[in-house]
């Protein structure tokens, strides 16, 4: 297992969304996992106080702080929020996250493996990616199944008696 573990929302859910003992091909279809990114990375976003979100509306919780939240994806995305105008449509928040899901997996693939949690290997001209240990997926849904059993069972996840995607323990 690599010495950190991952922290941050997005890069748990990045893992449990995987079949580690296929292929860690995605378990759920791409544009659904972008938004499931995405949401995840605000909620890593509102946790570190970096924003804030209200009767379904977003804003920066200090317009004048510049400083970096300290991970490259949150940051990019920060980033992103802070040069776009807020939507005055209906629903701002759900535009909001399709707009910062787009090309999110493919972002947060490489932030793995940058940070040690996935290995990128090419063969016969494919680009596969497996992580770090076979141990480390469930290892997370073990953690995140141990926390809060109902959050766990309004959202679905693995551990929490209902909704489950088929997780096989070891």
């Amino acid at each position: 297992m690599p010495d950190v573990e991952p922290s941050l929302a997005y890069q748990r859910l990045f893992l449990v969304a995987h079949d580690e003992y296929h292929s860690f091909r995605p378990r759920l279809h791409l544009p659904t996992l972008n938004v499931g990114l995405a949401g995840a990375l605000l909620i890593d976003l509102v946790l570190a106080g970096r924003i804030h979100l209200q009767a379904a509306r977003m804003g920066i919780a200090d317009l004048y702080d510049r400083s970096l939240v300290g991970d490259l994806i949150a940051d990019q995305v920060l980033a992103q929020i802070r040069s776009r105008p807020l939507l005055s449509t209906t629903d701002p928040l759900r535009d909001q996250v399709l707009v910062l899901s787009q090309g999110l997996y493919e972002r947060v693939q490489g932030a793995m493996v940058a940070a040690g949690f996935l290995t990128s290997t090419r063969r016969w001209g494919i680009q596969r990616h497996q992580p770090i240990t076979d141990r480390l997926p469930i290892h997370v849904q073990n953690t995140i199944g141990s926390e809060d059993p109902p959050i766990l069972w309004r959202t679905g996840l693995p551990g929490s008696g209902r909704g489950q995607i088929g997780v096989r323990r070891c």
